[in-house]
């Protein structure tokens, strides 16, 4: 991918993780954050902030979150392990499950399948507790107050 943002590189020094992030998030897949699961985002009175995604059928162990702190991008990846669980049944208008269960599936109408979600956080943005409670996966992320720079005098050797 051609550098969208090198124009401005010359005028802006220091922000190659800004420009970086941004072509990044410009050429991501549609299918990254395809809005499956649906989430909730909150921003909190303290600052902080919190994401809810809808994983209903996903147990702790199908879900893992990962946080790579170079580059600040958080990643969420549902991987439940039932694939094949349906099978089709070529002499009837309906699907079978595995025959272990021994029921056929009338109408499969949650969604149970792999997903990726990806966020990236700034610098002062930290993952806090993470849950999972009625099938609601629950994100906080704490905000940190960055030190301000205080404006020096440069001296002149």
């Amino acid at each position: 991918m051609a550098r969208m943002f090198a124009p401005l590189s010359t005028s802006f020094l220091g922000f190659d993780r800004l420009f970086s992030d941004l072509e990044r998030m410009l050429d991501m897949p549609a299918t990254t954050n395809s809005g499956y699961p649906p989430l909730n985002m909150y921003r909190e009175v303290d600052g902080g902030y919190t994401i809810e995604l809808a994983v209903a059928g996903f147990k702790k162990d199908h879900i893992s979150i990962e946080l790579n702190e170079k580059t600040g991008l958080l990643t969420i990846i549902g991987d439940n392990d039932e694939k094949g669980r349906i099978l089709s049944d070529p002499s009837a208008s309906t699907e079978v499950v595995a025959p272990a269960s021994n029921r056929m599936v009338l109408k499969a109408g949650i969604a149970n399948r792999q997903f990726v979600r990806q966020f990236t956080l700034a610098d002062t943005v930290e993952v806090g507790d993470v849950t999972l409670e009625d099938g609601l996966l629950t994100i906080r992320l704490n905000t940190k107050q960055p030190q301000l720079p205080e404006t020096k005098l440069i001296p002149i050797k």
